[in-house]
């Protein structure tokens, strides 16, 4: 043990040599701690500052206590040897904990030394508890910064941003990994490099001298050439004196944010899945070609375009074969115009075409498109082909994007009400004949709430003995300003403002009440009614059916639903599961119009038919048109074969009934035996059993 200058020993201070009261006065206002032990290590000997290290009320109370009461473990080893330490007057000095009387704990400095004659020991303690605290505040603090910058630069090496500092001279000083990855070099190439090392535009350094704070977006050059955009934050760096020494830019990468804002762009501008231009960019093109063909005189043409028969495609081939069709017509309509022109989709099947020259270009436009469309497509490897009906309008000094848009719409409606696959050019007479359908319209709509449509029934007859043995219910609409007009003169219009489903509702109660009637004379009177397609697609439509037989007690055996070959069409699968329930509840159904449609024998075969309605076309040639007799001969002899009934309609004259019962006609309906009657005028008829008429 080290000795401590010429004060380790008792010995040395001369306490023994007649001065005992002067020194005991020194020993006992010392500001250190001294207390005396014996060998037993039992207290002899405390001064007041001991009293005050260990916190009780006078030197008095520690006299005779055990020195371990106010040792703590770590000093304990030093007290356990401190015999053998202290020999040839060596100073045992520890630092560790004393315990209080209040069992807190002081940090000291321990000092023992031998009391003369092996009397026992002496010893010194100095408080360090506040110089502890205060050390261990600045090994704290220490840490903490340490731990700080190790934090800040974690943050730095691993932020998202490149981080950069540049002095004044513009050379970086510093760059973390984060920037070396942006400019696709490496952070030792970077320090000492001129800021930035890539900068796209050399005219434009981006190493400011200001002490302002800003921020700009800009474009830099990866290592590898590539573009790189970059949000750069750029900020002071500052001496403790407040000096500019330099400056640090935190660097955002805006590349992919860019390109979300490109894809997010198109997307709100054209179609998602032709990639064609939507309906607001082609407006905007519209727009632009009218402003710049009214200053150069050129011509502007729009095309507006939809496919026929699509809707089958698409339920026979699913969407997905449907969205094959689409992206193929799109491709082919794009390639056939020119790079000026614009082709875009406005969803569904309906696409447009923008094209703006000069001259007498637009039949030559009309020609290339519907060559495009010509070709085939192939779809879930099937080559498929398709037509479309066109509207073309070109613009007049008066026409505005909208309106020019308005008009190919109008000629568009024309060539498809006029068989499709047509092309029309629009002219003011569409616009009269839109006006007058929009009037319809209005006035359709108000006819469903003013009961203003009335039936009247077509008797059907036996051509046997001419006896009636069934009507057909014919709708009309007894307008108050235009008469009474038949179903073609609005049945298109309600079929397209789905008004046809509650005026078909009134067809079939009004109908089925009137039939109820009648059987109170005619118990085996028949009654047929017309179904529309739109009607057909409804799935409320058979329990419409069954409400209007239950409302009327009608037997359902008495009554036939007319349906055309065209709603058998649509959607066969739907048609052949609501109609299949309407029969199993005894209701019969016939496929009206016969021998118009596509796809007669097919739906035949699959459909639940009970009997054939012929089309009046084949009828209007007989006696003399070799192709009828021929054609009816055979409908006559399948639907016998098949066990269908068959009704010829369209019987102008006897010559025509005479030769349908030459064939094997059974049944007829026509002018020839009656027109549409009233129900009034139908019951006398009946019960007068009266003959039909040969036609004037």
């Amino acid at each position: 043990m080290a000795r401590d200058g010429g004060q380790d020993t008792v010995a040395d201070l001369g306490i023994f040599d007649g001065h005992e009261a002067s020194y005991r006065q020194i020993v006992e206002h010392a500001q250190q701690g001294i207390w005396a032990f014996g060998t037993d290590q039992q207290i002899t000997m405390a001064n007041l500052a001991m009293a005050e290290v260990l916190g009780v009320e006078g030197p008095e109370s520690l006299i005779g206590r055990p020195l371990a009461d106010f040792i703590a473990n770590d000093l304990q080893p030093a007290i356990a040897t401190m015999r053998e330490q202290t020999d040839n007057g060596h100073v045992v000095r520890r630092v560790g904990h004393l315990v209080r009387h209040d069992g807190s704990e002081v940090y000291v400095i321990f000092r023992i030394s031998r009391l003369p004659r092996d009397d026992g020991y002496f010893a010194t303690v100095a408080d360090l508890t506040d110089w502890h605290a205060a050390q261990n505040e600045r090994d704290e603090a220490i840490r903490q910064v340490r731990l700080s910058e190790e934090r800040y630069r974690q943050i730095v090496e691993t932020a998202e941003e490149g981080i950069v500092t540049i002095d004044l001279d513009r050379t970086i000083t510093f760059a973390n990994r984060r920037l070396a990855d942006m400019l696709g070099s490496t952070v030792e190439a970077l320090v000492g490099a001129p800021a930035f090392p890539f900068q796209s535009d050399p005219n434009r350094r981006f190493a400011p001298t200001s002490i302002k704070r800003f921020q700009r977006e800009l474009v830099t050059i990866r290592a590898d050439g590539t573009e790189l955009h970059v949000l750069v934050k750029m900020n002071p760096l500052m001496d403790s004196a407040g000096t500019l020494i330099g400056h640090l830019a935190m660097l955002t990468d805006l590349t992919d944010r860019k390109a979300y804002e490109e894809q997010l762009a198109f997307q709100a501008e054209h179609d998602p899945l032709t990639r064609l231009p939507n309906r607001t960019l082609f407006m905007e093109r519209l727009q632009e070609a009218l402003v710049t063909a009214d200053r150069s005189k050129a011509t502007v043409a729009v095309v507006f375009l939809d496919l026929d028969g699509f809707k089958a495609i698409n339920s026979r081939y699913g969407h997905d074969g449907g969205d094959e069709l689409l992206v193929c017509i799109a491709e082919r309509l794009a390639g056939s115009v020119r790079p000026t022109d614009t082709v875009g989709r406005f969803g569904g099947d309906e696409f447009v075409v923008l094209a703006v020259g000069g001259g007498d270009f637009v039949g030559d436009l009309g020609d290339r498109l519907r060559s495009a469309i010509d070709l085939p497509c192939s779809v879930g490897g099937v080559e498929l082909r398709v037509g479309a009906s066109m509207g073309i309008a070109v613009a007049t000094r008066d026409s505005s994007a909208a309106s020019l848009l308005r008009d190919a719409d109008l000629a568009l409606l024309h060539a498809k009400d006029s068989g499709r696959m047509r092309t029309e050019l629009f002219t003011e007479h569409l616009r009269h004949i839109a006006e007058e359908r929009a009037a319809i319209t209005v006035d359709l709509r108000r006819a469903t709430d003013h009961n203003e449509f009335s039936l009247r029934y077509q008797p059907v007859v036996n051509l046997e003995d001419r006896q009636i043995i069934g009507v057909e219910a014919l709708l009309r609409w007894d307008h108050p300003l235009r008469g009474t007009l038949a179903p073609e003169d609005f049945m298109k219009i309600a079929e397209e403002t789905e008004l046809i489903v509650p005026i078909g509702a009134w067809v079939l109660h009004e109908s089925f009440h009137q039939l109820a009637q009648w059987h109170s004379v005619v118990p085996e009177l028949a009654l047929s009614v017309n179904v529309s397609t739109r009607q057909l697609a409804s799935p409320r439509f058979p329990g419409t059916v069954t409400d209007a037989l239950r409302a009327s007690g009608v037997d359902p055996r008495r009554v036939a639903l007319e349906i055309t070959e065209t709603a058998f069409t649509a959607d066969i699968d739907a048609c052949i599961v609501g109609l299949t329930k309407l029969r199993d509840a005894g209701l019969a159904i016939v496929l009206d119009d016969f021998g118009t449609g596509y796809s007669s024998l097919s739906a035949l075969k699959r459909l639940p038919v009970d009997g054939l309605k012929i089309d009046q076309s084949f009828v209007a040639g007989l006696p003399f048109d070799t192709n009828d007799v021929a054609l009816l001969r055979a409908m006559f002899t399948m639907a016998e074969a098949l066990g269908l009934d068959v009704v010829a309609e369209g019987v102008e004259n006897a010559a025509q009934a005479a030769a349908l019962r030459a064939l094997g006609g059974r049944r007829a309906q026509g002018f020839h035996f009656h027109h549409p009657l009233t129900a009034a005028a139908l019951l006398d008829v009946v019960k007068a059993g009266l003959q039909p008429q040969p036609s004037r």
